[in-house]
Protein backbone atom coordinates (compact mmCIF):
# COMPACT_ATOMS: atom_id res chain seq x y z
CA UNK A 1 0.00 0.00 0.00
CA UNK A 2 2.88 2.69 0.83
CA UNK A 3 4.46 2.12 -2.57
CA UNK A 4 1.28 2.39 -4.69
CA UNK A 5 0.80 5.43 -2.38
CA UNK A 6 4.25 6.71 -3.07
CA UNK A 7 4.19 5.93 -6.93
CA UNK A 8 0.50 7.96 -6.81
CA UNK A 9 1.73 10.52 -5.79
CA UNK A 10 5.02 10.78 -7.54
CA UNK A 11 3.11 10.46 -11.16
CA UNK A 12 0.22 12.39 -10.01
CA UNK A 13 0.97 16.16 -11.14
CA UNK A 14 2.36 14.38 -14.75
CA UNK A 15 -0.81 12.54 -15.24
CA UNK A 16 -2.50 15.53 -14.43
CA UNK A 17 -0.46 17.97 -16.63
CA UNK A 18 -0.28 15.44 -19.36
CA UNK A 19 -3.14 13.30 -19.69
CA UNK A 20 -5.72 15.32 -18.06
CA UNK A 21 -7.31 13.02 -15.93
CA UNK A 22 -6.40 11.24 -12.15
CA UNK A 23 -7.23 7.60 -11.47
CA UNK A 24 -6.84 6.98 -7.24
CA UNK A 25 -9.02 3.95 -7.96
CA UNK A 26 -5.18 1.74 -8.20
CA UNK A 27 -5.04 2.58 -4.39
CA UNK A 28 -7.26 0.17 -3.50
CA UNK A 29 -7.22 -1.90 -6.86
CA UNK A 30 -3.94 -2.70 -6.02
CA UNK A 31 -4.44 -4.29 -2.55
CA UNK A 32 -6.02 -7.40 -3.76
CA UNK A 33 -4.34 -7.59 -7.09
CA UNK A 34 -0.85 -7.91 -6.38
CA UNK A 35 -1.39 -10.67 -4.24
CA UNK A 36 -3.09 -12.04 -6.47
CA UNK A 37 -0.62 -11.67 -8.79
CA UNK A 38 2.11 -13.66 -6.92
CA UNK A 39 -0.24 -16.63 -7.36
CA UNK A 40 0.12 -16.27 -10.77
CA UNK A 41 3.13 -16.59 -10.24
CA UNK A 42 3.97 -19.18 -8.64
CA UNK A 43 1.38 -21.43 -10.15
CA UNK A 44 3.23 -20.30 -13.26
CA UNK A 45 6.07 -21.93 -12.09
CA UNK A 46 4.38 -24.80 -11.00
CA UNK A 47 2.12 -25.12 -14.38
CA UNK A 48 6.04 -25.07 -15.91
CA UNK A 49 7.87 -27.57 -13.86
CA UNK A 50 4.90 -30.03 -13.15
CA UNK A 51 4.86 -29.95 -17.30
CA UNK A 52 8.33 -31.07 -17.25
CA UNK A 53 8.39 -33.52 -14.06
CA UNK A 54 5.30 -34.58 -13.66
CA UNK A 55 3.18 -33.61 -17.07
CA UNK A 56 -0.50 -35.64 -15.23
CA UNK A 57 -0.69 -33.01 -12.86
CA UNK A 58 0.03 -29.94 -14.89
CA UNK A 59 -3.40 -29.59 -15.81
CA UNK A 60 -4.65 -28.92 -11.54
CA UNK A 61 -1.81 -25.76 -12.13
CA UNK A 62 -3.25 -25.03 -15.15
CA UNK A 63 -6.69 -25.11 -13.87
CA UNK A 64 -5.66 -22.80 -10.58
CA UNK A 65 -4.29 -20.67 -12.72
CA UNK A 66 -6.61 -19.79 -14.50
CA UNK A 67 -9.19 -19.64 -12.03
CA UNK A 68 -6.89 -16.77 -10.18
CA UNK A 69 -6.24 -14.90 -13.63
CA UNK A 70 -9.84 -14.87 -13.43
CA UNK A 71 -10.26 -13.35 -10.04
CA UNK A 72 -7.69 -10.75 -10.75
CA UNK A 73 -9.67 -9.81 -14.14
CA UNK A 74 -12.69 -9.57 -12.42
CA UNK A 75 -11.14 -7.16 -9.65
CA UNK A 76 -9.94 -4.85 -12.59
CA UNK A 77 -13.14 -5.09 -14.90
CA UNK A 78 -14.96 -3.74 -11.52
CA UNK A 79 -12.42 -1.13 -10.93
CA UNK A 80 -13.19 0.20 -14.67
CA UNK A 81 -16.66 1.60 -13.90
CA UNK A 82 -14.92 3.78 -11.06
CA UNK A 83 -14.86 7.33 -13.15
CA UNK A 84 -11.64 9.21 -13.18
CA UNK A 85 -10.65 13.26 -11.85
CA UNK A 86 -10.73 15.30 -14.86
CA UNK A 87 -8.16 17.85 -14.85
CA UNK A 88 -7.92 19.02 -18.45
CA UNK A 89 -6.51 22.36 -19.15
CA UNK A 90 -4.48 22.63 -16.27
CA UNK A 91 -1.09 24.36 -16.17
CA UNK A 92 2.80 23.92 -16.05
CA UNK A 93 2.81 25.82 -12.35
CA UNK A 94 0.46 23.90 -10.17
CA UNK A 95 2.20 21.18 -11.34
CA UNK A 96 5.61 22.51 -10.48
CA UNK A 97 4.29 24.03 -7.10
CA UNK A 98 2.50 20.67 -5.93
CA UNK A 99 6.44 18.73 -6.90
CA UNK A 100 7.50 21.43 -5.05
CA UNK A 101 5.34 20.77 -1.86
CA UNK A 102 5.79 17.40 -2.39
CA UNK A 103 9.56 17.65 -2.34
CA UNK A 104 9.47 19.66 0.54
CA UNK A 105 7.40 17.49 2.76
CA UNK A 106 9.75 14.63 1.91
CA UNK A 107 12.84 16.39 3.13
CA UNK A 108 11.04 17.64 6.23
CA UNK A 109 9.80 14.07 7.29
CA UNK A 110 13.32 12.61 6.92
CA UNK A 111 14.90 15.04 8.52
CA UNK A 112 12.89 15.02 11.98
CA UNK A 113 12.77 11.16 11.33
CA UNK A 114 16.27 10.90 11.42
CA UNK A 115 16.43 14.05 14.65
CA UNK A 116 13.82 12.36 16.84
CA UNK A 117 15.90 8.67 16.30
CA UNK A 118 19.10 10.16 17.22
CA UNK A 119 17.61 11.40 19.87
CA UNK A 120 15.87 8.63 21.45
CA UNK A 121 19.62 6.77 20.69
CA UNK A 122 21.00 9.45 22.89
CA UNK A 123 18.57 9.34 25.49
CA UNK A 124 18.56 6.44 26.51
CA UNK A 125 19.96 4.98 29.40
CA UNK A 126 22.72 1.92 29.32
CA UNK A 127 22.09 -1.05 31.38
CA UNK A 128 24.86 -1.33 34.09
Amino acid sequence: AAVTLAAFLGSAGILAYDLGYLTPVGLLVNLPVIPLMALVTALGAGVLFAGILLPWIAGYFALCLKVVLNMVVAVLSLASFVPAIPCAGISAWPVVLYYAVLAAMTVCFYRFKGQTAARAFIDKPMPL
